[in-house]
């Protein structure tokens, strides 16, 4: 599994702006993660389909906000650097910006 661990990285959209910390874990074979958005709601979101190549993980969610509606994050890991992004609909795409294993 890649990028197990605890990361954090800023972003910067029309509806936030600001540090992202996620913790990524082995759930028993699966990955696992706690995501972490100071001041804001995160809602319910559910992990469809996780790809990992070589040092990039992409994961396809679905967001309880977004019903019908996938997203998809792309992380490359570079020993404690991550770097990537979100195709996030109604957003657009949000990078990961600055991201460092905490």
């Amino acid at each position: 599994m890649v990028g197990l661990g605890n990361w954090e990285f800023k972003v910067k959209s029309i509806f936030y702006s600001g540090t992202v910390r996620v913790k990524i874990f082995d759930d028993g074979g699966k990955y696992g993660y706690e995501l972490d958005i100071p001041g804001m709601r995160i809602p319910e979101v559910s992990v469809i389909n996780v790809k990992e190549e070589g040092n990039t993980v992409e994961a396809t969610l679905n967001a309880a906000v977004l019903p019908g509606k996938d997203v998809l994050v792309h992380a490359e890991f570079d020993g404690d650097r991550v770097e990537g992004y979100a195709k996030v609909p109604v957003f657009g795409k949000i990078k990961m910006i600055d991201g460092h294993r905490v």
